[in-house]
C-alpha cells in the first residue's frame, strides 16, 4: 500500500504526488455525497474499504485520522470516552463531483458530515448530507438531521464560493415548510436530483401506505420554496407556495412558472431569427388539455397565449 509522508514542515515527493490528482473511490466502495451510493452494496465502513485498495487521500495512525488536500493536511481525532465527549471520525473518500473530501463524524447521540475542498482546504460541517446532495454550482448542500418521532429534518446550507474565505452563513432549516412530520405520516428525505443550480428535486420515503414520494424546491428571491408537501395523496396535495396568487405575470422568472403550473416544459419552440438578436424562448405546458405557450425573454415571462 502506498502512503503520503508527512516530514517536519515539508512534505516528501509522494505526498505532492496524492494530494494534487486526489483518488476518487472504487463503485465497492461508494462516497456517501454520490447518488451511486444508492444503489452500491452496503459498506458499513467505507475507510477501511478505501485502505484495502491503497487510498492515498487519507492517513490514520492509531486515533488520529488525516486528510491530504491539495495544499497540506487536516486532522481529526477520535475522543473514545464514555458519555457526550465521546467522537469518532471516518474517512468516506473524495466526491470528484463537488471536488469535496468527505469525513463523517459519529457522536454520543448523532452523526454529522464535513466536507473539506480539496483545493482551498475550506472545511463545512452539514448534518448528514443526503446522497446528490451538492449543488452544481457548489453554493448549497442539502442535510437530514435524525429526530427522535420526525425521520429527518431537512436543513440547507449556503457554501463560500470556491477558494473564497470567509464566515460560512448558517444553516437554514427548511421542514416545517417542505416536510411533513405528524402522526400517521412522516416524510423522511432520501435523496436529492438537481434539475439546475437553483432547482432541485426531492426524493421522500413515507412509510408503508406510500413507500416512496417526490416534491421539487426552486429558490425564488433567496428563499427554497416546495411545489408541495410530500407524502400526501394525489388529491390532498395542494402547492405549499404558489406565485403570484396562482396567476401568470410578466416578469415572472422560469423557475416561479414552473412551480405554478407544477413542472418544467413539455416543450419549446425557438425563432431561429431570435439566436441573432435577444434571448428569446417560447416554452410551452399543457393545462386542462390546452397547450400554453409562455413567452421569455432573459428568462422572463414578456407574454403569453394558448
Amino acid at each position: 500500500m502506498s502512503h503520503c509522508v508527512w516530514v517536519g514542515p515539508i512534505f516528501l515527493a509522494p505526498m505532492l504526488a496524492c494530494a494534487a490528482v486526489p483518488q476518487p473511490n472504487p463503485a465497492h466502495c461508494p462516497v456517501p455525497l454520490a447518488i451511486e451510493a444508492l444503489a452500491a452494496p452496503a459498506t458499513d465502513d467505507i475507510e477501511a474499504c478505501l485502505k484495502k485498495v491503497g487510498n492515498r487521500n487519507f492517513s490514520r495512525k492509531g486515533k488520529t485520522l488525516t486528510i491530504h488536500w491539495g495544499g497540506g493536511v487536516q486532522t481529526y481525532k477520535d475522543k473514545p470516552v464514555d458519555g457526550e465527549g465521546y467522537e469518532a471520525f471516518r474517512y468516506a473518500g473524495y466526491d470528484a463531483r463537488s471536488g469535496f473530501h468527505v469525513v463523517q463524524g459519529t457522536g454520543y447521540e448523532w452523526t454529522w458530515t464535513i466536507l473539506i475542498d480539496h483545493n482551498g482546504g475550506q472545511t463545512y460541517s452539514a448534518q448528514g448530507a443526503l446522497p446528490g446532495s451538492v449543488s452544481p454550482d457548489r453554493r448549497f448542500v442539502f442535510s437530514g438531521l435524525s429526530e427522535q418521532g420526525c425521520g429527518k429534518e431537512l436543513y440547507v446550507d449556503a457554501l463560500l464560493p470556491r477558494g473564497q474565505k470567509g464566515k460560512t452563513p448558517e444553516r437554514v432549516e427548511l421542514s416545517e415548510r417542505v416536510g411533513v412530520c405528524r402522526e400517521g405520516t412522516t416524510s423522511v428525505p432520501q435523496r436529492v436530483d438537481w434539475l439546475d443550480a437553483e432547482r432541485a428535486r426531492i426524493t421522500w420515503s413515507c412509510g408503508d401506505d406510500r413507500p416512496i414520494d417526490q416534491t421539487m424546491l426552486v429558490r425564488i428571491n433567496g428563499q427554497w420554496q416546495p411545489d408541495r408537501l410530500p407524502c400526501h395523496s394525489a388529491t390532498a396535495a395542494q402547492p405549499a407556495y404558489v406565485p403570484n396568487n396562482g396567476k401568470l405575470a410578466v416578469g415572472m422568472s422560469v423557475a416561479e412558472v414552473e412551480v405554478l403550473l407544477g413542472g418544467d416544459a413539455q416543450g419549446y419552440q425557438v425563432d431561429p431569427l431570435d439566436y441573432f438578436g435577444k434571448k428569446r424562448l417560447t416554452r410551452y405546458w399543457m393545462v386542462k388539455s390546452r397547450k400554453l405557450l409562455v413567452d421569455f425573454e432573459n428568462d422572463q415571462v414578456i407574454a403569453w397565449r394558448y
